[in-house]
């Protein structure tokens, strides 16, 4: 059986509750998912039970080399894994293990013991397998216990980086409202521009400057506002009335990917850092510096963009720094409020969808790929055309590294499928164009 097979048939018997105690977790669900991610569960070097530590024992030490722990496994019965964090951290301090789990049998709780905060901060993360899907189940599962992932460091890193990742993702959360005041207390002109723009579209009537400050600064006073960051007071000062813009503009970068943020300056900063700050210093230095000398801007690092233009100015701008640089760069205008997706210059259905569509691949040596899902059939000819090839090619579309929200898993690869069916074939003919090869996408109506 796969390990996808495994997990499918345990969920089964969880949902049957045929799991009663601990005893029966370990056996019935650790022990078989250790087999199936290819530990050898019968050398008691390299999978020990009832591991003794000082204080007590583990259920299960992980080893490479044998007899040197690298993983412990605490296992509870279902349901009952709450309050088991602070004994197992112990144990993994007390013999410098790297990654410690704590499960029972449902949730698989990923750590990382040696990083910084709480047990629950040093959370790496949850699997539970009545929940998620078996593809997700058996990538987490497969990214951090491996059995030849954990002898060669892969896993191990793999845990780091992703702690590192939820920490800056938990440090980003923490600093919103502290974001959300500040733009209040400063009167953000685009912030202010934004919700006028929104209240006017959906009542017909643009609120004053006075009007919008007055409802977002309420909102302030609403919010408990963290204790150790010191708030200068809300100034009163009303905004000078302003010229909105009504349009924004979309853009396509040459790899298929869309820019598409409804402040158009956010669009036009983003794409010029895509195309590269120092690149575009030296075609148009006039529009960004390491100095700060315009009246509107963003910054982007030591960058200094100027935002100081209409909408159509910012698009001529995109437009020349394409032609310069030799990028395939497509920008569209577009009325506010109105949706800027691919598929409106495309046919439509009666009720205005665009049909559901696939694709088919035919590859160098004739072999068609015609999956029911175009993801799949994307996944399976970029494994055709060499997983390791289309990495150096495209390094943003795959990766051993899961960073992807929508992947499909080839072997150690990670391929990210949050695309469109046009961003597959382009991204698929771009792949050939650069190795060489005769490949043939076409796009065709779903059965």
């Amino acid at each position: 059986m796969t390990l996808e097979e495994h997990i499918d048939d345990i969920r089964d018997n969880l949902r049957r509750k045929v799991f009663t105690s601990e005893a029966l977790v370990s056996e019935g669900i650790v022990r078989r998912l250790l087999e199936a991610l290819e530990w050898p569960r019968f050398n008691p070097q390299i999978v020990i039970p009832e591991y003794p530590v000082e204080g007590g024992r583990v259920d299960f030490a992980l080893c490479h080399p044998p007899s040197k722990p690298l993983v412990f496994i605490e296992v509870k019965p279902v349901g009952k894994s709450g309050g088991a964090e602070k004994q197992l951290f112990e144990y993994a301090f007390h013999k410098g293990v790297p990654v410690v789990i704590l499960t029972d049998g449902k949730e698989w709780h990923f750590f990382h013991p040696s990083g910084q905060g709480e047990y629950n901060e040093r959370k790496v993360y949850n699997v539970d397998l009545t929940e998620v899907d078996h593809v997700e189940s058996t990538a987490r599962l497969s990214r951090y216990l491996n059995y030849q992932s954990i002898c060669t460091g892969e896993a191990i890193k793999a845990i780091e980086d992703d702690y590192r990742a939820v920490s800056k993702q938990r440090q980003t959360e923490a600093s919103l409202p502290e974001a959300w005041i500040r733009l209040v207390q400063e009167e953000d002109e685009i912030l202010l521009d934004v919700v006028a723009e929104k209240t006017e579209s959906l009542c017909g009537n643009k609120p004053s400057g006075e009007q919008v400050l007055k409802y977002l600064n309420s909102l302030v006073h609403a919010e408990s506002r963290p204790k150790e960051i010191p708030l200068p007071p809300i100034r009163k000062k009303i905004p000078s009335p302003r010229v909105i813009s009504s349009s924004r503009f979309v853009v396509t970068m040459s790899d298929g990917e869309r820019i598409d943020h409804p402040v158009a300056a956010d669009t036009f900063v983003e794409t010029i850092e895509k195309l590269g700050l120092e690149q575009v210093e030296k075609v148009n230095p006039k529009l960004l510096s390491t100095s700060n000398t315009y009246r509107k801007f963003r910054q982007r690092g030591r960058y200094y963009i100027n935002i100081d233009f209409t909408n159509d100015k910012k698009k001529t701008i995109l437009d020349n720094l394409s032609n310069t640089l030799g990028a395939r760069l497509l920008v569209e205008s577009h009325p506010k409020g109105v949706s800027a997706s691919p598929s409106q210059q495309e046919p439509q259905n009666s009720i205005g969808k665009k049909p559901p569509t696939r694709f088919v691949v035919t590859m160098p040596d004739d072999e068609r790929i015609d999956r029911p899902v175009a993801a799949d059939t994307f996944a399976d000819a970029i494994e055709k055309l060499g997983l390791e090839q289309v990495e150096k090619v495209k390094p943003k579309l795959i990766s051993t590294s899961n960073v992807y929200s929508n992947f499909r898993k080839r072997g150690r690869y990670y391929i990210n499928i949050n695309l469109n069916n046009d961003q597959k074939k382009n991204h698929l003919e771009d792949i050939a164009e650069a190795l060489g090869v005769r490949l043939n996408v076409k796009i065709v109506p779903k059965n």
